[in-house]
């Protein structure tokens, strides 16, 4: 719900912005070619159009820790766990991509692919790694400097080298 009512704020600040972008636009000629007062009307629409931007941010949705994770992940954490000769993940995140919740593996070193698989274990993308940093570009969108995340899984530390 929260994210309907976000939409719908945001359509309508774009579509007031629409309407009102010829006042502004006279309000900013006003003020800067001539020597008039400003006209009430301009003045309530610019402030109006100034609180609806300023409000009009859609908050992100928390992303909850589990007390259970799925048995697939469970299973993969398990691999990472046993020894092995090649570099594990070092961390699971869990995260909301595309409103769902979602399991990001963090690769161990540079140049390597972070692998996103969504609640039921289906890779979807690889969101971040490779030489460019972008990763596979099929999912530009699932992380960002704003993304929310939980660590599900940590490499202990005693296994690290």
């Amino acid at each position: 719900m929260e994210l309907m009512n976000c939409r719908v704020t945001t359509f309508l600040v774009l579509l007031f912005e629409l309407f009102s972008i010829k006042s502004v636009v006279s309000v900013v000629n006003d003020a800067i070619y001539t020597t008039t007062m400003l006209r009430p009307r301009q003045i309530l629409y610019s402030i109006a159009l100034l609180m609806l931007v300023a409000t009009s941010a859609c908050a992100q949705a928390e992303v909850k820790a589990d007390a259970i994770l799925p048995d697939w992940l469970n299973a993969k954490i398990a691999k990472l766990e046993a020894p092995s000769k090649y570099e594990q993940s070092p961390e699971i995140w869990k995260i909301l991509y595309k409103n769902e919740d979602a399991y990001l593996f963090i690769a161990p070193c540079c140049d390597q692919f972070d692998a996103l698989y969504d609640a039921t274990g289906k890779l979807l993308c690889y969101p971040r790694g490779g030489f460019s940093g972008g990763g596979d570009g099929k999912c530009l969108d699932a992380i960002t400097p704003m993304t929310k995340y939980v660590v599900v899984w940590k490499k202990p530390e005693s296994s690290k080298k």
